[in-house]
């Protein structure tokens, strides 16, 4: 389980500033709290812990995987990048 003050003072640690650390915290754990909790409970975390046996169940996509318009938006913007 990592807890938010982990991840602060893990960022800290890294050299990054207060105001970057406490961002990274609430992003982080604010987007992967409650689906890692759905492997224990359908209640969210008030501490908002990340539980680690659950982030395997957690699915990010930025893409959908079966479209051939997001591989056609992909493509242009591969060939406008290269």
């Amino acid at each position: 389980m990592i807890r938010p003050w982990d991840t602060f003072f893990g960022f800290r640690d890294l050299g990054f500033g207060f105001l970057f650390c406490l961002v990274a915290v609430v992003v982080i754990h604010f987007v992967l709290s409650y689906p890692t909790r759905l492997t224990r409970s359908w209640f969210p975390d008030p501490l908002w812990r990340v539980y680690l046996t659950g982030v395997r169940k957690v699915k990010v996509s930025l893409w959908p995987s079966r479209s051939r318009l997001a591989a056609r938006v992909v493509g242009r913007l591969w060939t406008r990048v290269c």
